[in-house]
């Protein structure tokens, strides 16, 4: 399958205001919850359970709006593919971005990579909740080149060279072969990029504005089929019952509160080996593992 990099009209410039209250309302409503007075300083890193938390009530809040069917009807048009049907991928992330929140020591905030949770091939969407460009940062791609392919290229099903963890520790040795292929973003609020498994990306720090973005993923029925037997019954769960799928990861992210308003007898679904490594949501600097998510479903 060929790299794609696309990008989409998805909602105007009036319809995504909408958007973009729900998610200013979600996160103040989360950090009115937790007390996170200092939440731009300690926790808004790209894998902390804070953002993942915000992501799950967002994600809720999508449910209850016509976003999923515009956005898919968006990519069926695109792709010209009007009578495929689309599973939703559980894997997605509201993110916010401040400048003065990074250090930039690192050239990239996410290091080039390819989306291949659970080993399956998906669209992935990319929305600009509002403007995206060199200064906020977001989304990039990169150039075709012989050092980027030897560096990140991955044969499917096979583990990559580098991770978070590498490139935070070899990024001195790696930036400068990747500084000069970076495609920024240049998307205006309500436009996406669409791409696929194949397509090697990665994410820059905001130099001098504000970021918000949302991403999701898309399964065509076919892909599916092509999962593993978990992999088949996490995506069938989450389609069938997205909103218990949800509450689920919104406790093992360790948003306890926003869990409980979803279902009070959210612990009793839990092993207490599996509660004791739950998350606290209040300490800073924390990481989650994709992997935490879903683990519930054997």
């Amino acid at each position: 399958m060929d790299p794609i990099k696309e990008t989409l009209e998805i909602f105007t410039q009036k319809e995504i205001v909408l958007y973009q209250d729900i998610y200013e309302k979600v996160k103040n409503k989360f950090i009115d919850d937790y007390g996170l007075d200092d939440f731009t300083t300690y926790y808004i890193d790209a894998e902390s359970p804070t953002m993942k938390a915000i992501s799950h009530r967002f994600y809720i809040e999508l449910l209850g709006t016509n976003f999923f069917q515009v956005a898919e009807q968006a990519i069926k048009n695109n792709r010209d593919e009007g009578d495929v049907k689309y599973l939703r991928h559980p894997m997605y992330w509201a993110r916010t971005a401040y400048p003065t929140a990074t250090s930039k020591q690192r050239l990239l905030d996410a290091y080039p990579h390819y989306d291949r949770t659970f080993m399956i091939r998906a669209y992935s969407m990319w929305l600009a909740l509002s403007d995206a460009n060199t200064e906020t940062g977001g989304l990039c791609f990169f150039k075709k080149s012989k050092q980027m392919t030897d560096l990140f290229n991955i044969e499917w099903g096979s583990l990559g060279k580098f991770n978070p963890k590498t490139y935070s520790i070899k990024y001195k040795e790696l930036d400068p072969t990747i500084e000069g292929k970076i495609i920024y973003p240049n998307l205006n609020a309500g436009q996406a990029y669409l791409f696929n498994s194949y397509t090697l990306h990665g994410s820059t720090w905001p130099m001098s504005k504000k970021r918000l973005s949302f991403d999701c993923r898309f399964i065509t029925n076919n892909n599916f089929l092509e999962a593993s037997p978990l992999a088949m019954r996490i995506i069938e769960a989450f389609n069938r019952d997205p909103l218990d799928v949800i509450s689920k990861n919104m406790f093992l992210a360790g948003d306890y509160i926003g869990a409980n308003r979803i279902n009070s007898k959210i612990e009793s679904s839990f092993s207490k080996d599996t509660i004791n490594e739950i998350c606290d949501i209040t300490v800073r600097d924390q990481k989650i593992s994709w992997r935490i998510e879903n683990s519930f479903i054997q």
